[in-house]
């Protein structure tokens, strides 16, 4: 169905709260003040689907309508807004399956830049592990000081001159 949606769409965002909802089959509210806590404890669910998207299943639907959506319009934009736009790891996957924005509550907009920030060149391969650099890297390295320091990377960072604007 998003092909034929697609035809008259200028964009899709993916209320990702409410996706959640329908294609997990449980209410938010009812969860998280119930029995979400006690499956997350117990491993029934490795983690909130409310606040990290749940890959194989909600993530996948992301990903089969913008995939439909843009063989009908190649460039369709795409993202997704709540409370998954501001989660790493979500940012993360939306990166992968191609999303062009994500949009969530303004206390988490600078989690949600990082991330994507990290996404995008996690994606290039200029960082091989969490927060890693390939010492060889020369283009822009000065952005990449901030991610020396979320851990000890193998191999030590080489200095190039920050680029004149």
């Amino acid at each position: 169905m998003a092909d034929q949606i697609a035809e008259y769409a200028d964009f899709f965002s993916f209320g990702t709260n409410d996706l959640t909802q329908t294609g997990v089959g449980i209410s938010r509210d009812d969860a998280e003040n119930g029995f979400l806590t006690q499956y997350v404890t117990s491993k029934v669910l490795e983690r909130n689907p409310f606040e990290s998207i749940d890959v194989d299943g909600v993530g996948q639907l992301v990903e089969i309508g913008v995939a439909k959506g843009r063989s009908v319009k190649p460039r369709l934009k795409a993202g997704v807004c709540g409370e998954h736009g501001g989660d790493p790891d979500s940012v993360e996957f939306f990166q992968s399956v191609g999303l062009d924005y994500v949009s969530c509550s303004p206390y988490r907009v600078p989690i949600a830049r990082f991330a994507a920030a990290k996404a995008v060149l996690k994606q290039r391969g200029l960082i091989f592990s969490e927060g890693c650099v390939p010492a060889s890297s020369r283009a822009g390295t000065h952005v990449f000081h901030e991610f020396r320091m979320l851990e000890k990377c193998p191999e030590p960072l080489q200095r190039s001159p920050v680029p004149s604007v």
